[in-house]
């Protein structure tokens, strides 16, 4: 039995009773019986029986007394003045009816009625019989794969079951039907719609039940697009009237992973006293109380705040759809996931971050991270990074080619996205590995392979990044010990040597020493390199016209750089970006290789640059600052030459490694303690 309080209504019926059984020699006396009903008006986000009042209209009373005296009243007024009862102790039930003679409430007294004691109150507390719930839920599509529904019912005041049985889900309609049989009162319907095990869809809604009616809903589910409306169900119930109310202080499109605080402001219903809420992201609990601050990914998303009160019936709901979108930022990126070392993804698999060295994105969209002794495969899953694969293999001294993968010091990656071919070098043991990536299986095969070897040509004393010209598809590093550049073509099947450049002889008169960061243009056309110790930048030619094409470069242009120390460059067939400490450099092509012109220099925000990722369209650019201000600053770029934006603070979060998703709307980053962020910088 359940408690509930309702408004008194302030009109007073004096009905005279006719008793039975009663003897003129009893003293007797009349009783006011105040009528307390725990009912409250409908709201417009419960679902009701259609045809059917929630309001008390009428009451029906019964009682008897000392001597079999007995009394029967029907009233439509909740005070009630009751003459001619004897003195003594009396029991008192009492029904409300609605307008259509359903029975809603019922509740009961006992007074002992004296000359003195005339006065009673009756509470109508319990809410009567069952009726029956009929709720069928569309989702619209039915290609969605392996659809499961997920429902679970909360009874006012009550803990909340699933539901084990009684869903009946048809595929071909994209539909499911719920029914069953509840006692009457109010409930809270939450369900959860999965594809494939994945929750693409929730909400909650409000229902009421009443004595031999039938609450009859359509919820209407919307996947991947935004409903301008409230969804929810129309209910055919005859009981209570909930709670109304509305949800403000966020938009309707909010930023991904950006905490945000929703209020629920009551219109009426409830009562007088205080307001519960509830509040559910597409159908999951996450806080109660009149507000509530969330964050959550990027996509259509529904809110529901789910408000009663401590009378029968006041369950209500306010419903907001809304969208996680980073259009409106214009490509400022949107910090989504942080992860160090040792952390968990969801799945409880490890992140393997320790002296985490490079990343690259996958054409399918994963990123490949290289770490100390081991290479992990990561995807997005609602703009949280999850641990697909973890490859490690292989030993200092040990032939590469005796283990599936070979990552002992893996510390450098490139990837032809045209062939899906990964390409790893370690510094350590001086070995070059060529992978097939299969993106079905999520796997790596070796292709081949390369060690320093001092009894033939392919001998060297360091390796640096390899570099792919994936139009011509060759393979350049650079021993940086020896001044020595290798060259190697590629394919599905083998790698091949086919020359070694010495950069002191092809760079004549101008001086080298421990050159970094090889760099080859988009085109193959050219390559840049970078000598930190001496603070040189130097561009070379590809002689890829030459039959057969020959990769093997000659240094065209050199130039120091004395303003800033230089960490890393980037070149394309008209333009060149220099990486420094206190910021960027742009240099354009004049009439050949032999001629760069600075054009602008980016300094303040930017600080101590290690990395730089461009847009496909070459619109756009992505720089780190990893100095006194750690960040990712944005850049807009015309005909080559950039231009600051703005700048997104990584607070401690200091970066190395940056890589652009292929459809452009991730970006990965890799830092100096172990850790790696994703950020988000497009929907699509």
């Amino acid at each position: 039995m359940k408690r509930y309080s309702i408004l008194c209504i302030a009109c007073t019926a004096i009905i005279l009773v006719c008793l039975s059984g009663c003897s003129e020699e009893y003293a007797a006396t009349s009783l006011r019986l105040s009528l307390s009903s725990l009912l409250e008006s409908r709201g417009s986000k419960t679902l009701v029986p259609d045809g059917e009042s929630l309001v008390i209209h009428s009451y029906s009373l019964e009682g008897s007394g000392p001597n079999g005296n007995t009394f029967s009243i029907t009233t439509l007024s909740p005070q009630v003045l009751i003459e001619g009862l004897v003195f003594g102790t009396w029991e008192i039930q009492a029904v409300g009816r609605n307008e259509q003679g359903t029975d809603l409430v019922t509740g009961s007294v006992t007074h002992h009625l004296t000359t003195t004691s005339t006065q009673a109150e009756l509470f109508l507390d319990t809410l009567v019989g069952f009726g029956t719930l009929d709720v069928t839920f569309s989702w619209g599509d039915p290609n969605f794969p392996s659809i499961t529904l997920d429902v679970y019912v909360q009874p006012q005041g009550e803990s909340e079951t699933k539901i084990t049985s009684g869903i009946v889900m048809n595929g071909s309609t994209a539909t499911a039907r719920y029914e069953t049989v509840k006692a009457s009162g109010s409930y809270a319907l939450r369900y959860e719609l999965f594809s494939n095990g994945i929750k693409i869809a929730g909400g909650t809604e409000a229902v009421r039940i009443i004595e031999n009616s039938t609450t009859i809903g359509t919820i209407s589910i919307s996947i991947d697009s935004e409903s301008s409306t409230t969804q929810g169900l129309a209910i055919v119930n005859t009981t209570a009237t909930p709670i109304e109310g509305t949800i403000s202080g966020i938009e309707t499109t909010i930023l991904p992973n950006t905490p945000v605080t929703a209020v629920f402001n009551h219109i009426k219903g409830g009562g007088t006293t205080d307001i519960a809420v509830q509040w559910f992201l597409d159908g999951s609990l996450i806080g109660t109380g009149l507000s509530v601050t969330f964050s959550t990914f990027t996509g259509q998303h529904r809110l529901d705040a789910f408000a009663s009160s401590d009378k029968a019936g006041s369950m209500g709901s306010a419903t907001l759809p809304f969208s996680a979108s980073v259009t409106g930022n214009n490509g400022v990126p949107v910090m989504l996931d942080t992860v160090r070392n040792g952390e968990l993804d969801r799945l409880g698999q490890s992140f393997a971050l320790q002296d985490v060295s490079d990343c690259i994105f996958l054409r399918d969209g994963r990123i490949l991270v290289a770490s100390a002794h081991t290479l992990q495969l990561y995807e997005v899953v609602r703009d949280s990074l999850k641990i697909v694969k973890t490859f490690s293999g292989g030993a200092a001294g040990t032939n590469p080619g005796s283990a599936l993968y070979h990552t002992y010091g893996v510390t450098d990656l490139a990837v032809d996205l045209f062939e899906d071919i990964v390409v790893t070098t370690s510094s350590t043991d001086h070995t070059l590995v060529a992978y097939a990536y299969d993106s079905e299986q999520a796997d790596l095969t070796m292709i081949d392979w390369r060690q320093s070897d001092d009894s033939g040509d392919e001998w060297w004393n360091s390796m640096g990044n390899p570099e792919l010209d994936p139009i011509n598809n060759y393979l350049y590093f650079i021993d940086h010990v020896d001044n020595v550049i290798f060259y190697y073509s590629y394919s599905d099947t083998a790698l091949s040597c086919i020359g070694i450049s010495n950069l002191d002889s092809a760079s004549a008169t101008v001086g080298l020493a421990s050159p970094q960061e090889l760099i080859v243009s988009p085109t193959g056309e050219c390559s840049a390199f970078v000598c930190p110790a001496i603070n040189t930048f130097h561009v070379l030619s590809n002689a890829l016209l030459s039959i057969p094409p020959n990769p093997q470069s000659t240094v065209q242009f050199s130039a120091s750089n004395e303003s800033g120390n230089i960490h890393s460059i980037k070149i394309f067939s008209n333009d060149l970006y220099l990486l420094r400490d206190d910021g960027i450099v742009h240099y354009h092509k004049g009439s050949d290789l032999n001629h760069w012109i600075q054009t602008t220099t980016i300094g303040d925000p930017l600080n101590g640059v290690t990395d730089m990722a461009f847009s496909t369209d070459m619109s756009s650019a992505w720089i780190i600052s990893s100095s006194n201000q750690p960040g990712i600053s944005l850049l807009s770029i015309i005909s080559g030459i950039p231009s600051h934006d703005s700048f997104v603070s990584t607070s401690d979060f200091s970066g190395k490694k940056i890589a652009i998703s292929p459809s452009g709307d991730f970006l990965f980053v890799t830092g100096s303690d172990d850790d790696a962020m994703l950020m988000r910088i497009a929907d699509y």
